[in-house]
């Protein structure tokens, strides 16, 4: 393989917003195919017929032939890329959500125009505020909470890339010199599952707190004090 080819592959790769070459899903679907072909064809050369017989026999060793070539072509493809045909490509959901961030309550203006128009002027605020160039490519509300309707609901900020988000949260420390939004925190935007555990990692890193627990943290969905590993439901040391 050139070193071009090889540079496609790895830029792809490693590329968060390109989209997956599917190469051996067409191959594997090819030599499945293949293998049909050829045992209608080993049926056929068990006829009487020796001509019919021998012409079977024939383009049976090029089938075989054939099969041995796109065996090889799909081990290569398998070792190159390191792609997993078999995952399934992320939703348009999923990929929203990779360039998405939650933070801000929604306005509490009466009229509906007036809420609009503010909540996308505290999102440039804020977005000024961490020092980033990103511009929202939307910005709505989430559903409200069904235990606390009077809550303001936060609003979900769509960026262009996963890469603008990453930027974004990377530079949210900037947030603690605004007198503004010097308490607001900002997140990757989380499925269902990933805001319950993000729920309850919190109230768990609060009862330690309340204990006399310090430097209680949580770093990708896991509960830390003082750099160890805690059970969010046990409280206590996982290695124990």
């Amino acid at each position: 393989m050139s070193k071009n080819r090889n540079y496609r592959l790895n830029k792809r790769q490693h590329d968060p917003n390109s989209t997956p070459v599917r190469p051996m899903k067409q191959l594997r679907e090819q030599v499945e195919a293949q293998d049909k072909a050829m045992a209608t064809i080993a049926n056929l050369a068990a006829t009487s017929d020796p001509d019919w017989k021998s012409a079977c026999l024939q383009i049976l060793e090029l089938a075989k032939s054939q099969q041995q070539i796109l065996n090889a072509m799909l081990k290569m493809l398998e070792t190159d890329t390191g792609v997993d045909e078999e995952k399934e490509e992320p939703s348009a959901e999923e990929k929203e959500r990779n360039r998405s961030l939650v933070g801000l309550p929604e306005s509490t203006k009466e009229k509906r125009s007036d809420r609009i128009k503010e909540d996308y002027q505290a999102v440039e605020d804020l977005l000024d505020e961490v020092g980033t160039d990103c511009v929202p490519t939307s910005v709505y509300r989430l559903p409200g909470r069904t235990d606390d309707p009077t809550r303001p609901r936060l609003l979900k900020i769509v960026l262009s890339t996963s890469y603008q988000q990453r930027d974004v949260l990377k530079n949210a420390r900037n947030l603690r010199d605004s007198q503004r939004f010097k308490r607001t925190i900002i997140r990757a935007s989380m499925t269902k599952e990933e805001r319950q555990l993000d729920y309850d990692l919190r109230q768990a890193a609060k009862k330690l707190r309340e204990k006399g627990n310090q430097f209680v943290i949580i770093r990708n969905f896991q509960l830390y004090v003082n750099r160890v590993l805690f059970d969010h439901v046990s409280l206590k040391p996982k290695n124990q």
